[in-house]
């Protein structure tokens, strides 16, 4: 059994990545006034940052302390919540694809979101019309454990 807590795994990564994402997120917006002058631009900043950002950072940070995944021999099961605990377990055997995303912030972290798309049904969510599919399990990893997730559930599938 492969036992691999990602909050323990490289929380300090993690943690720069999630609040570079929330500056970025924040400073966008302030860049469009900067022809008002500087003091606009710094004190929309420092606000958004604060009163909205600093919550955000830390819901985030909760969140991903109470994540856990554990890779078995024939399965994956992906545990979270901190008040409400969820629990997913994926057969390999149910897995269709691996999808692993590389933006450019997370390249400069070294992290690599992985999606896991099965044939579920679930996965298909409908609202006001439109559907949209989202995948069976997502959870970030380092660039080269995304290599070895995918090979090994590669290998795992092709032994079921």
């Amino acid at each position: 059994m492969i036992n691999i807590n990602v909050a323990n795994q490289m929380p300090q990564r993690v943690k720069l990545y999630y609040l570079a994402r929330i500056l970025i997120i924040f400073l966008v917006p302030c860049l469009f006034l900067l022809p008002y002058g500087k003091n606009y631009w710094l004190s929309a900043l420092v606000f958004l940052i604060i009163i909205i950002g600093l919550p955000i950072y830390i819901v985030l940070l909760v969140d991903y302390a109470f994540f856990k995944f554990i890779v078995d021999e024939n399965k994956i099961t992906v545990n979270s919540g901190m008040i409400i605990k969820h629990s997913k377990t994926i057969p390999f055997d149910r897995i269709q694809n691996i999808e692993s995303v590389r933006g450019l912030l997370s390249q400069l972290f070294g992290l690599a979101k992985i999606k896991i798309w099965t044939a579920s049904p679930s996965q298909i969510e409908i609202k006001k019309g439109v559907s949209e599919n989202k995948p069976e399990g997502v959870f970030i990893l380092k660039t080269l454990d995304t290599e070895w997730f995918k090979n090994f559930v590669s290998d795992k599938r092709q032994k079921v």
